[in-house]
């Protein structure tokens, strides 16, 4: 290697190879769910927090890759990763919707991307630093925890008691 240009390119190159297997793992997971959703019983109301957590979830897996063989500025390449991610998401859904406009929700899903991904490079640069011995996403704000009532304890708004109190 010659230097920072040579450096600059290689995490370029990178940050859009996290960004693309971002895509490909939403895309591996948005179809399994579609299988899921139309061969069984599930709710159509689960779509929105399902697509949420696997868009998460994926730039969360691909900034992690991106940054762990970049081992610097996890932050900020996570960020970039997640932009970049959410960036391909709009332009592909303008072209497939030609209505599409940018809004505050779109926005903060772009805002969410990208904390997704400042999340996975920090934990991709200080991977081997970092303990972690789990994740925990909440996604809703609306308990619908109905199938579970024969299973666990529910509060009064239908919220799993997890024993927090």
């Amino acid at each position: 290697r010659d230097g920072s240009g040579s450096n600059i390119k290689d995490n370029s190159i990178r940050v859009i190879k996290g960004s693309l297997f971002a895509i490909i793992t939403s895309t591996i997971f948005l179809i399994v769910f579609a299988v899921l959703l139309t061969y069984t019983n599930l709710s159509e109301t689960s779509i929105t927090p399902v697509v949420l957590a696997v868009v998460g979830i994926s730039i969360l897996i691909g900034s992690y890759f991106s940054t762990r063989k970049i081992q610097q500025n996890g932050i900020l390449n996570g960020a970039i990763v997640g932009i970049v991610y959410m960036l391909i998401l709009y332009i592909i859904s303008s072209m497939i919707f030609m209505d599409f406009s940018l809004e505050l929700s779109s926005l903060i899903m772009i805002g969410c991307g990208m904390i997704a991904g400042i999340i996975g490079g920090i934990i991709g640069v200080n991977g081997c630093k970092l303990a972690v011995s789990g994740i925990f996403v909440a996604v809703g704000q609306i308990a619908q925890n109905e199938k579970f009532v024969d299973v666990v304890q529910l509060d009064e708004g239908g919220f799993i008691v997890a024993g927090e109190d």
